[in-house]
């Protein structure tokens, strides 16, 4: 009988896992490069009534993946149905501007990142035959500080008192009476 989950599913998981998050990485620091943006853009959303009952005026919004945008209204309209679409207008801090680098040539295009957290910032209304909704982006948090551990300062210590030699590695001899000391 095999074991649930099996060995080879457990390695092409952890290959997945390991693969993806670099690639993630890779991905992450090449969008660093591209320019910053700040303004206004616009992000339709099909499924009206779902979306209407979803965005709610103060709820906090994560879309969960990079997301394109446009600054241009117009573009949007040509492209969306009125009748099963909301126009997000989205207000952003913090973008990456696009369009110099997009495969259609577009001034317009916006890159919003996985991780960016909006808050709806008004209820729906109808705009120039579209409902619109306003969201807002939140500042991203700042990663908290890694406080010092105690085991790494005591190893560091322990390390400076077993090194007899100061010559910054630790021979067989000094860690054997470094043990032995405990």
């Amino acid at each position: 009988r095999t074991p649930f989950p099996s060995p080879s599913l457990c390695r092409a998981l952890r290959y997945h896992r390991h693969h993806s998050s670099l690639s993630l990485r890779v991905r992450r620091k090449r969008l660093a490069l591209l320019p910053d943006w700040e303004g206004t853009c616009y992000r339709p959303v099909s499924g009206k009534a779902e979306v209407l009952s979803s965005y709610v005026y103060g709820r906090p919004i994560q879309w969960g993946a990079f997301c394109s945008c446009t600054t241009e209204l117009v573009a949007v309209k040509a492209l969306a149905p009125p009748d099963d679409v909301v126009i997000m207008k989205v207000s952003v801090s913090s973008g990456k501007r696009l369009s110099p680098y997009a495969f259609l040539r577009h001034d317009g295009e916006v890159l919003l990142h996985s991780d960016d957290r909006f808050v709806v910032a008004s209820a729906p209304y109808e705009s120039l035959g579209y409902t619109f909704v306003d969201l807002v982006q939140q500042p991203r948090r700042a990663a908290a500080p890694v406080p010092p551990s105690p085991l790494k300062e005591r190893a560091d210590q322990l390390f400076d008192a077993w090194d007899t030699d100061k010559s910054g590695t630790l021979s067989r001899d000094e860690f054997a009476a470094g043990v032995a000391s405990l």
